[in-house]
């Protein structure tokens, strides 16, 4: 296929048999084929990258927000399509990113706010009636800041309970799969408060066993 012909849909595959090739997370390779598959390829998959223009690409980043596509996901969406514009450059497709000026404004502070902090009594709320088999969790997940999947990829061995520190050291992903944690970053220890050191004392008597050792199993003892 000559290099005129090619549309924002033919970069959009060659971009996603990139992602799968350098084999990224299988939670990250489904954001971006939602990204291309939902939003993008039927918005403007059809037209060719040598006539994409910025105006192009601004209206189409306008018409996710009046379809009420949140600011967050759009960002995102539009981060994705400025990289497959990178993978057809990369291809020798088109000479220059057309994408790369066109960028999500941020809204001030003042007039966004859709950050939701539960408050003291909703925490009590929800730790008063959560079963059994969630409370140790709850609990750890509010006083440590623990992400979901280091939660379910903590094992008992990083809980040190002779010096109340949690340590993190890998995760679980939403296929439960278990794997390092995303960055440097993410390796850390965390204090335990006297609160999270009682109920994960309690907790570790009652909790499933299994070969995973994990510290939040299910019933069977796996992620």
């Amino acid at each position: 296929m000559p290099r005129s012909s090619k549309s924002v849909s033919d970069a959009c595959d060659s971009w996603l048999k990139t992602c799968e090739r350098n084999e990224l997370e299988r939670s990250t390779l489904k954001a971006y084929k939602s990204h291309a598959k939902i939003h993008i390829e039927p918005k403007i998959g059809s037209l060719l990258l040598t006539d994409l223009s910025r105006s192009q690409i601004r209206d189409f980043m306008h018409d996710l927000m009046d379809e009420g596509v949140s600011r967050a996901q759009v960002r995102k969406i539009m981060v994705s399509l400025r990289s497959i514009l990178s993978e057809a450059v990369e291809r020798e497709w088109i000479d220059h990113n057309v994408g790369v000026d066109v960028k999500v404004k941020r809204q001030a502070r003042s007039l966004v706010d859709d950050t939701i902090i539960p408050t003291k009594d909703e925490i009590r709320r929800i730790l008063s009636n959560a079963p059994a088999s969630h409370k140790a969790m709850f609990v750890t997940a509010i006083f440590t800041g623990m992400r979901i999947s280091e939660l379910r990829g903590l094992t008992w061995a990083n809980i040190d309970f002779e010096a109340k520190i949690i340590r993190v050291s890998q995760r679980a992903d939403e296929y439960c799969q278990i794997g390092a944690p995303k960055s440097r970053a993410g390796v850390r220890n965390i204090p335990m408060a006297p609160t999270v050191f009682k109920v994960l004392s309690e907790w570790k008597k009652n909790a499933p066993e299994g070969s995973l050792d994990l510290a939040f199993p299910n019933s069977v003892g796996k992620v």
